[in-house]
């Protein structure tokens, strides 16, 4: 992943189907990019995607009957909607940023 795909987000996904190649067709049409591809057996496979395509590949997995399963999200985009979950480390790290500029200065 680079710094432009972390900034956005990636969704590690596992897709459990019968016919994986009839899927990634169906996804390449859509112009859906896909990373770091990995065949697990017959029936599974892994691969990550943009945070942006995932409406576009449940959309797809649902017409055609393809189990998908969320592995992980990564990123940057991710650690931030985290972040703005829990306010008082927020608060935290921002007066730590302020106080870090703002010490050497005096």
């Amino acid at each position: 992943m680079d710094f432009w795909h972390s900034i956005s987000g990636m969704i590690t996904l596992k897709v459990f189907s019968a016919d994986t190649t009839a899927f990634l067709e169906r996804l390449h049409d859509r112009g859906v990019v896909i990373y770091r591809a990995q065949v697990v057996d017959e029936l599974e496979m892994k691969f990550q995607i943009l945070r942006q395509d995932l409406q576009k590949v449940n959309e797809i997995a649902g017409k055609i009957g393809v189990q998908i399963t969320i592995l992980s999200k990564d990123g940057i985009y991710w650690r931030l909607s985290e972040l703005m979950h829990r306010p008082v480390m927020l608060v935290g790290v921002i007066l730590m940023m302020l106080l870090t500029i703002l010490i050497p200065t005096r």
